[in-house]
């Protein structure tokens, strides 16, 4: 089986982009591409289904490869590509299939990421500085895949997992947690029932809450475990 290599080298760490400009005019799942470095890890692996820019991160200076390949149709026909950097970029930082090595979120900016097999795990850390509700939120890309694409998992800083869910193509879902004071919480990706390597988004915010007594119930949403605010000691 054909696959084409190149190698191409970098100044400096930082986010880069690749336009992949396809040759058939129906190319869902025609090529395979992956970029990786001298020790075969993969920072980020997909399958075009249009003519598109893509982005990824590379962690240091150095030579890296690009690779294309079969996927899952076949195609004769040319293509043509070009790398070049990208200054504005809020995305994933491969690799961050582990909580030490997680992308580090930022309040409120929605960063852009893509599983690159149906292995790959991507780790996002989150910060609340105080006690008050955490969110994260998942937005799923089109696909014409049936069933979950995607699942969302959050944790905290020990591992203890506080919820999971299932994400369908096109779909928007969030998951909240309650916390008691400044804390980090940990929430990972993974492909679910399908895979797919098209682009999802993942963005985190929260709200803080009251320190002091309170004379309404302005807790909510308050309606599970997950969302159980912590009481003050002293406080109606």
């Amino acid at each position: 089986e054909d696959i084409d290599f190149y190698t191409f080298s970098i100044p400096r760490e930082g986010y880069y982009k690749l336009n992949f400009d396809l040759s058939v005019s129906s190319a869902d799942n025609f090529y395979y591409l992956k970029i990786l470095d001298e020790d075969n890890k993969i920072y980020s692996g997909l399958y075009p289904s249009q003519d598109d820019d893509f982005y990824f991160y590379l962690p240091k200076e150095g030579n890296y490869y690009f690779s294309i390949e079969k996927g899952n149709l076949f195609s004769q026909k040319p293509y043509e590509f070009t790398i070049s950097s990208s200054s504005t970029r809020d995305s994933e930082k491969e690799i961050n299939d582990t909580i030490q090595s997680a992308t580090k979120l930022n309040k409120g900016i929605s960063y852009k990421g893509q599983l690159s097999s149906k292995i790959d795990l991507d780790f996002y850390e989150a910060n609340i500085p105080g006690r008050g509700v955490l969110t994260i939120e998942f937005d799923s890309p089109v696909t014409n895949l049936s069933g979950n694409n995607y699942s969302l998992t959050l944790l905290t800083e020990d591992g203890y997992v506080v919820d999971e869910i299932g994400i369908y193509s096109d779909q928007t879902k969030s998951i909240s947690v309650a916390v008691a004071k400044e804390t980090k919480y940990y929430v990972y990706v993974s492909a679910d029932f399908n895979y797919t390597s098209e682009e999802y988004s993942i963005k985190f915010d929260y709200s803080l809450g009251q320190s002091g007594s309170n004379v309404s119930d302005n807790w909510e949403p308050n309606d599970s475990f997950n969302l159980a605010y912590p009481l003050l000691s002293g406080n109606k």
